[in-house]
């Protein structure tokens, strides 16, 4: 295997317990180098300067200033939506984080007409992204709310893209959420979708019914309207490749970020991270 190794880091949306210097320290010890923060979880007011000490005592840097945005939830105002979009993407600039990460929704919208309502809307915001040098990222996110999410499937995540068209707009592939919307997890997706990725969230999951881990997470459940709720579990413990996936990216000397999700609630933070991090061990990506 190729001596290449990925850009680890942690992601602050497991953390909404903790304080800003807490989630620093907490990713310093688990001995990773890069953090993920969440405008309007991890933080309201920004403090560049605050981050920026941070980031030097704990030798941890922020790649991305991210948000929950959902511009086409069917249940969300979408003004409210755009702005804290808006603002992380602001934040990103201010602080010299190359991204600023955000989701599409559920919608009842065909996605076709998902897509070109996506577009309309997120345009002027990727134009800023364009002035200001960062990257717009969009998550792909399964299906929810009794909606549709564009970016559910693989190939309603390409014409998204591909539509958008621009080099200052990307996605931030989650590996596990297209397993929940019943796609397989490798190669398809990164055969596809491979021009476009430009960060990449490390998650496991099961279907709830088939986990039988005795720290099971019973909170942060993704349920899919269509195949019902599965749970996040530490990696390599789930249905996804997670083997394949990490592989396949140090083959091909993956430059961008690697945010490893628990996805899990702060009680169950602790036996997730163990496991998780004994598999990176395993893997030969953590000290």
């Amino acid at each position: 295997m190729s001596g290449h190794t990925l850009s680890l880091g942690a992601i602050a949306l497991d953390m909404p317990d903790l304080s800003l210097e807490e989630i620093f320290r907490t990713t310093a010890e688990w001995g990773l180098k890069h953090v993920d923060l969440y405008y309007k979880v991890n933080y309201v007011d920004f403090d560049v300067d605050e981050v920026r000490r941070l980031s030097r005592v704990y030798d941890v840097q922020v790649h991305s200033i991210s948000t929950r945005g959902i511009p086409l939830s069917q249940r969300l105002d979408v003004t409210e939506q755009l702005e804290v979009i808006s603002q992380a993407l602001e934040h990103a600039g201010q602080l010299g984080a190359g991204f600023s990460e955000s989701m599409a929704g559920p919608t009842k919208l065909s996605t076709a007409e998902a897509v070109d309502r996506y577009v309309e809307l997120i345009s002027p915001i990727v134009r800023r992204a364009e002035t200001l040098g960062v990257t717009l990222l969009v998550e792909n996110v399964f299906n929810r709310d009794e909606a549709r999410d564009p970016t559910a499937s693989v190939e309603g995540t390409r014409m998204l893209l591909e539509r958008v068209g621009s080099d200052n707009f990307a996605l931030c592939w989650d590996i596990a959420n297209f397993a929940v919307n019943g796609e397989s997890t490798h190669p398809h997706p990164y055969e596809a979708l491979k021009p476009w990725i430009k960060y990449v969230h490390l998650k496991d999951t099961l279907p709830q019914a088939s986990c039988t881990l005795p720290y099971q997470e019973t909170k942060r459940i993704m349920v899919d309207p269509e195949r019902g709720g599965f749970v996040s579990v530490p990696l390599g413990q789930g249905i996804v490749d997670v083997d394949g996936v990490v592989d396949r990216l140090i083959r091909d000397e993956f430059a961008y970020p690697v945010t490893v999700e628990l996805f899990c609630s702060p009680d169950k933070r602790a036996p997730y991270w163990d496991q998780t991090g004994q598999w990176l061990k395993s893997k030969g990506l953590l000290a």
